[in-house]
């Protein structure tokens, strides 16, 4: 009997996702710079719980302003319906101002949740927090607040590219959060991030045991000296 030869296995979303766990946000965006993104998110977007973790894919929702003839209603419904097991819920809202409407709480949570969403990232307001803290669902966003006036903002797409906290973010990138912020890794880069970014996160951690064992701050520094140049 010939042997069957299996072909290589390729490595997937589970891979990658699980890849980005065991690294941080700083080290992402160290490398992410260098390879010739911007990754970081505004400072303002900040986890409503610490300690935190979030990984997971992009579902985009786009928020505007105005709503303009033609555009579809219920599509925040739509969009909640549509959530599947790893996504991030990316709401795009633009900012915040005093008397938005607030656009995620503990029900839309919930929604998603039990779809197997694994975190949002809302660059607008939130409420519900100490319930939402209950959960343990990861949850970043501009503003907390108990409401505003509805009328005041309109979800007019999902799955569509956005602009997230200064940084595009297209449906599938990977969205990765801790307790100094979010990085997103754009998909098709994502392979090769994950490679240098697991490179550059071992010698970068070893610099700190290095100053502790008494080494001077430039011989701990070279640790990783030019781990950077690719």
């Amino acid at each position: 009997m010939t042997e069957q030869v299996k072909s290589p296995k390729k490595f997937g979303d589970e891979h990658l996702i699980e890849g980005f766990k065991k690294v941080c946000t700083g080290n992402i965006s160290d490398v992410l710079e260098v390879m010739g993104y911007r990754s970081a998110v505004h400072q303002e977007i900040r986890p409503i719980f610490m300690p935190i973790t979030m990984v997971g894919r992009a579902h985009t929702i786009k928020v505007e302003r105005m709503r303009r003839e033609g555009d579809p209603s219920g599509i925040s419904t739509i969009a909640k319906e549509a959530c599947k097991p790893g996504d991030v819920v990316v709401l795009a809202c633009g900012g915040y101002q005093h008397g938005d409407a607030v656009i995620w709480g503990e029900n839309s949570a919930t929604a998603c949740q039990v779809r197997g969403a694994v975190g949002t990232i809302v660059d607008g307001g939130c409420r519900d927090t100490a319930r939402l803290r209950k959960m343990e669902f990861p949850v970043y966003c501009r503003a907390t607040s108990p409401g505003g006036r509805r009328g005041t903002i309109f979800t007019v797409a999902h799955d569509v590219p956005v602009v997230f906290g200064g940084i595009r973010v297209t449906p599938g990138d990977i969205i990765v959060g801790d307790d100094d912020g979010i990085c997103v890794i754009p998909k098709e880069i994502a392979e090769e991030a994950l490679r240098r970014v697991e490179a550059y996160a071992k010698l970068d951690q070893a610099v700190a045991p290095a100053l502790r064992e008494g080494k001077s701050v430039a011989d701990a520094y070279s640790i990783k000296a030019g781990a950077l140049k690719y």
